[in-house]
């Protein structure tokens, strides 16, 4: 029954494309990063140039472009959605589910590679932002798949150095668009390889002259997108791309507000985040430095090597977010694999019985999800989508509207210009400012809340959403959109 270990892992894809696929469209884009990344995608598509992003017309050169590709193929083939911007998260997130299973196969047999992939899939932090717009799970699968390749790479016997030249240059390739995917974080599958070659004596020229070349392979392929953007827009490129994201962003950014404690944030934050499997996956990070130690274990050195470097280099930059140490999380779950196989789960009857336990709740969890109203995500910026149609149909291309005692500026302007294709301005704060504003002369449109909009006294009513309420200062002609006339003051359109 289920021996096949190619059923098992087409069963785990199959659960692991329900949780992460069922419902993708649902709720929409979170305020910030699935935003900002959703809108430079779109403006791929609005200005045809795929190799200079832009937000709101002009170029911005933050962001590297393979996860703003990926979004942007998706809007041209089915248009742009909330599904289609979250496609290529959910898509990368699956393949790394099944590449972890290939990894974790190669170094520790099929028991591992089986429940490495249950682990990662069941890990709640992953899953969740395999389901965002955002690059830090596609960047997983990357680094993921450098890492395989190295380990093929390192598999391979001495006397066949055409199959090693092979994968070192796959390992270049994948390790390229990493980089390509989330600027110097792609850097770490070098690192480690670099590292591995360091600490494993058994290596000779040979070998570091192939991974050489695979490591020029993986510098050259973003430099060429590097150096066209730097044709195009000169040093503000790097300047933005280098200077503002690494050294502004990440070193600069509260630097004086570190201590030893911030700088443990990282492992603090996996005991928080790194649910239901931290302590398992602890277990196994020990047992493979005792590996490293006594048995000069392979699989160990690449794991630990990538494990520790991702996360005390990551530790010392000012900014740290769970979601950027991501492509520890597929070395977690074959450390933790490893360890419920050589000490939890020792007889091959125990481990058939808690996969096939495994694959009844997927099964039923997979019927909750597909068959029942069961939500995934939040219902995220509800009043923007609902006002969206009628900030489009009365305000021209190019005005701001402006923003009254509204929220902090970045999480309504984002998913205002992503819904409504118009900006907004930093919110007024100052009642006799505001009043001034609407009686002037020309007219004005204004988003606020349903108290502030009452305070203001009678202006003219466009539409509104639970407390989200947006009006003008004049009235709107020559507008014809039926739900724009129905709109009633104070009525809650749903």
């Amino acid at each position: 029954m289920l021996k096949s270990e190619k059923l098992q892992l087409a069963i785990i894809s199959l659960f692991a494309a329900v949780i992460l696929f069922a419902k993708l469209g649902q709720g929409g884009l979170a305020s910030l990063d699935d935003c900002y990344y959703a809108q430079q995608a779109k403006e791929i598509v609005k200005t045809g140039d795929w190799l200079t992003m832009h937000y709101e017309g002009r170029p911005m050169h933050e962001n590297d472009p393979v996860c703003l590709w990926s979004m942007a193929l998706m809007y041209k083939t089915f248009g742009i959605s909330e599904f289609t911007a979250r496609f290529h998260s959910a898509f990368f997130g699956l393949l790394t589910i099944m590449l972890v299973y290939f990894l974790g196969r190669l170094l520790y047999g099929q028991w591992t590679g089986i429940f490495s992939s249950v682990i990662l899939l069941t890990t709640q932090i992953f899953t969740k932002y395999a389901r965002h717009a955002m690059l830090d799970v596609t960047l997983t699968f990357f680094v993921l798949l450098a890492l395989f390749f190295f380990a093929k790479a390192v598999k391979e016997p001495e006397d066949k150095p055409e199959k090693q030249v092979s994968y070192l240059i796959f390992f270049g390739l994948a390790t390229g668009t990493a980089i390509l995917t989330k600027n110097l974080l792609g850097l770490f599958p070098l690192l480690t390889a670099f590292s591995y070659v360091f600490f494993n004596k058994k290596f000779h020229a040979g070998f570091s002259l192939r991974l050489t070349i695979g490591s020029y392979i993986a510098l050259l392929l973003p430099a060429l997108w590097y150096y066209y953007s730097y044709k195009v827009s000169g040093p503000a490129f790097f300047k933005t791309h280098f200077g503002y994201i690494i050294f502004d962003r990440a070193l600069k950014e509260e630097a004086g507000k570190q201590n030893l404690r911030s700088y443990a944030t990282y492992f603090i934050e996996l005991f928080r985040f790194y649910q239901p499997w931290v302590f398992l996956a602890l277990a196994g990070f020990g047992l493979m430095v005792k590996k490293w130690v006594k048995e000069k274990d392979n699989g160990s050195i690449l794991l630990v090597s990538h494990v520790l470097i991702t996360l005390c280099l990551l530790s010392l930059a000012n900014a740290r977010k769970i979601w950027y140490i991501m492509p520890v999380f597929p070395a977690f779950a074959i450390m933790g694999s490893l360890f419920a196989n050589e000490y939890l789960l020792k007889k091959e009857k125990t481990k058939k019985l808690t996969l096939y336990s495994f694959f009844a709740l997927g099964f039923i969890l997979s019927v909750i999800i597909l068959f029942t109203p069961v939500r995934l995500d939040w219902n995220r910026n509800a009043d923007i989508k609902a006002l969206a149609p009628f900030v489009k149909a009365t305000v021209p291309e190019g005005t701001r509207v402006l923003t009254y005692k509204t929220e902090e500026y970045f999480a309504l302007q984002l998913p205002f210009i992503f819904y409504t294709d118009r900006s907004s301005a930093y919110a007024i704060t100052k009642k006799e400012e505001m009043i001034n504003i609407l009686e002037g002369k020309e007219q004005v449109f204004v988003l606020t809340y349903l108290a502030e909009y009452k305070e203001l006294g009678s202006r003219q009513l466009i539409a509104r959403y639970g407390e989200l309420v947006f009006f003008s200062n004049k009235s709107v002609k020559g507008k014809t959109l039926p739900l724009f006339e129905a709109t009633e003051p104070y009525a809650i359109r749903r």
